[in-house]
């Protein structure tokens, strides 16, 4: 994964092109649990679902009672959209048959958006519904703190003014950052059409996606980056940063 903006262009001008999503083996270990919880779900095993939820996921869940259906997975793909230190977040896709007890049976297809967190071992803390082939729109008055953080950031990459952007950073993301920062000082970039949502979050972390036209060294592409920021001592600092 890319920490920071300045290895991210640097890989594109040398590629020439951008991958938006990148496809995962199925033994990841979080991909794994992904297919561990939606395995789960289909044979209703109470116990190996919960050993792998946590927060949110995990509430949601006990809350939730469904005997209603029976359930076979007939197609699933998984995808990771965001590779952190300590968060990930995985896209599951499948096609599923419902069987309900007066035997009616019907297929249909649902997405979801797993959030995993690393605490002394991954586990999935928050599971929403998605559209299953875009972010959502997100809120751009929501956390606008934190998206000033990364609107901030982006600027000062894309000017060369890497010693002020660094200090937006925390955590193992800055001490890779500060490795680049003295190979890139004289590398300036051009920004346009930048557009900054936010994914989800709260008011102690928060992701946020960044779209927008970057010019480097002649050469442009278009970017998506995904932002994973935490609120530390009241000052939003970014922890992760990720190709979206």
């Amino acid at each position: 994964m890319k920490k920071i903006l300045i290895l991210l262009v640097l890989s594109l001008t040398l590629s020439g092109c951008m991958k938006t999503k990148e496809e995962i083996k199925v033994e990841d270990p979080s991909i794994k649990l992904c297919e561990v919880y939606i395995q789960g779900i289909q044979r209703k095993d109470q116990q190996q679902i919960q050993k792998i939820l946590m927060g949110e996921a995990l509430k949601a869940h006990m809350d939730f009672k469904n005997n209603n259906y029976s359930m076979d997975i007939l197609e699933k793909d998984h995808k990771k959209v965001f590779s952190g230190e300590y968060i990930q977040i995985i896209e599951g896709t499948y096609s599923i048959a419902l069987t309900s007890k007066d035997n009616v049976r019907y297929v249909t297809k649902v997405g979801f958006r797993y959030y995993l967190r690393n605490q002394d071992g991954w586990k999935i803390y928050k599971i929403e519904e998605q559209n299953m082939y875009n972010w959502p729109e997100g809120h751009q008055d929501k956390n606008s703190a934190a998206v000033d953080m990364v609107k901030a950031y982006i600027e000062k990459v894309a000017s060369g003014k890497w010693e002020q952007a660094v200090t937006h950073l925390s955590g193992k993301s800055l001490d890779k950052a500060l490795k680049v920062v003295a190979g890139g000082k004289n590398l300036r970039m051009t920004i346009e059409n930048l557009k900054i949502q936010v994914l989800d979050g709260d008011d102690h972390s928060v992701f946020i996606i960044a779209r927008y036209q970057v010019k480097v060294l002649e050469k442009e592409n278009s970017v998506t980056l995904v932002f994973y920021l935490e609120k530390i001592d009241g000052q939003w600092q970014i922890f992760d940063i990720a190709e979206g």
